[in-house]
């Protein structure tokens, strides 16, 4: 797992993973320039599992979505590729950051 603060805001995280952030959506636009806090990925992480169960108490959606972003206000953004619609971007609740 990535260590906290190196991982930038969520514009820069979008915009360095391969997707722009015109048409985010308005529930995502204001959160752009919170920083990302900690990345939950199935593709960089040993005990993801164990995180996507504590991302879940979040009511975030995750069928489909196999990284999360927590911001530094605790907002989870998940980040789904649909084939057929591009990037789309669920929300969670705020999560309590320790």
């Amino acid at each position: 797992m990535n260590e906290p603060n190196t991982l930038g805001t969520l514009r820069e995280w979008i915009n360095n993973n391969g997707d722009d952030v015109f048409g985010v959506g308005k529930t995502v636009e204001p959160l752009l320039d919170l920083k990302v806090v900690r990345e939950v990925s199935s593709v960089r992480m040993d005990d993801y599992d164990e995180y996507l169960a504590e991302l879940r108490k979040s009511g975030i959606k995750t069928r489909n979505c196999h990284c999360f972003m927590v911001l530094e206000n605790g907002q989870v953004v998940g980040f789904n590729e649909n084939p057929s619609r591009g990037w789309t971007y669920p929300l969670g609740k705020k999560l309590k950051l320790s």
